[in-house]
């Protein structure tokens, strides 16, 4: 076998392969496409599918938020803050908690969202409406950088 390898077009089959070499990389890929968890713990560097949006209650006072997202084509939450000069994590200071979900009632994720989906309650409300005030108001001086989605 090491001859064969020293050769410059040498080709290795299967059946000079140890079995033992062959059952380890299956299990590993098999542990690979574990996807993205495993015992409930996230792992780095693997991507969430995505699933179908999940209609989720929402609390009534961030109806107009919502109402001015969907007739915006969705801007993304990142740019929304940027257009209201604050950051994501002061609309909603849990960091466990999924914001899209909490803002608009939807998350693209459903399912397999790793964070929790709860209804903001009547003073969180509060506080995001003050904090997006401007996007309520005006919500057609947000442009989407990328052209958003399509109605």
């Amino acid at each position: 076998m090491q001859h064969g390898l020293a050769v410059k077009h040498a080709e290795i089959t299967h059946a000079e392969v140890p079995a033992q070499l062959l059952a380890q990389t299956v299990l590993k890929k098999r542990q690979n496409n574990s996807g993205g968890q495993t015992d409930g713990k996230f792992e780095l560097g693997k991507k969430q599918k995505l699933g179908i949006n999940k209609q989720t209650a929402l609390n009534p006072i961030l109806k107009p938020i919502a109402d001015a997202w969907l007739a915006n084509r969705k801007p993304k939450l990142k740019d929304m803050c940027t257009y209201c000069n604050i950051y994501p994590g002061q609309l909603i200071v849990d960091t466990k908690r999924c914001k899209s979900n909490t803002l608009f009632g939807l998350c693209p994720f459903a399912d397999s969202c790793y964070f929790t989906h709860e209804t903001a309650s009547d003073e969180e409300a509060k506080k995001i409406l003050g904090l997006l005030g401007k996007f309520k108001d005006q919500p057609e001086g947000l442009k989407p950088r990328y052209g958003g989605q399509s109605k």
